[in-house]
């Protein structure tokens, strides 16, 4: 064989090398591109994300995936579809038991959030649902227990640690003498036995209900209960508060 067919035959053979190559590397861009995919899909255990419900059917139990989280007892199901990425339209699909035309209980107080009566669930359409990863599966962040307390709750709280923090400032300052009268010790005690414990068991479990908050309101109200001690945790109780994720949008 001549030189030149020597070189003909060995460009021949880098030229399907490099498309061999090429088309690794275009089949091992196509399987991470699925795997970014699932894993988007996915998403991390616990991980958050607000989606917007764009249709609800009712399908066959079947039709629920093997692994889902939530058992679905009943011969029917609610398919609730919601588009989490507006950017690229990404859907995820939540189940709901269905029983001859009846809700299950999560269904219903997902409904109560967002003040929709159970027989108009289809009122769900557009609202923003909260969705929490569990098993690799988006679920409805649902508080186990129906809308209770109040969001004026929150109010009592910080007037109270006001007050008590006004009355440290006046013992420092040496004018501890304009808290030794009985009415302003007695406005002391209900401030820190009635106003700090009631608004923050009402105001915890309007959190309990209504956001992702999930602590104890109890435990909360009865430290509340315990003056100079309910100053930090007031503080405390606050700044969870602040970090709570509203259900509704």
């Amino acid at each position: 064989m001549t030189d030149d067919g020597e070189r003909t035959v060995e460009r021949e053979a880098e030229s399907d090398a490099g498309v061999d190559r090429a088309r690794s590397r275009s089949v091992d861009e196509a399987a991470e591109s699925f795997l970014d995919l699932e894993a988007q899909l996915r998403g991390t255990s616990g991980a958050t994300v607000r989606g917007r419900a764009v249709d609800v059917e009712k399908v066959p139990a079947g039709d629920v995936p093997a692994g889902y989280p939530v058992e679905i007892a009943t011969a029917e199901a609610l398919a609730l579809r919601l588009v989490v990425d507006a950017a690229d339209e990404r859907e995820v699909v939540v189940y709901f038991a269905w029983d001859d035309g009846e809700a299950d209980d999560r269904l219903g107080r997902l409904l109560a959030l967002h003040d929709i009566p159970q027989h108009r669930f289809a009122d769900l359409h557009g609202e923003s649902v909260l969705l929490e990863n569990e098993d690799g599966y988006y679920l409805p962040y649902v508080p186990a227990e129906g809308v209770r307390g109040s969001a004026a709750g929150v109010y009592g709280v910080a007037a109270g640690l006001a007050v008590n923090l006004l009355a440290i400032l006046l013992v420092a300052v040496g004018l501890g003498s304009l808290l030794s009268s009985l009415g302003v010790v007695v406005g002391l005690l209900a401030v820190n036995v009635l106003l700090m414990p009631i608004a923050t068991y009402l105001d915890g479990w309007y959190l309990r209900t209504q956001t992702d908050w999930g602590q104890g309101p109890a435990f909360w109200a009865l430290l509340a209960m315990v003056p100079g001690v309910n100053i930090l945790t007031a503080l405390l109780y606050l700044n969870s508060r602040r970090n709570a994720t509203p259900l509704v949008d």
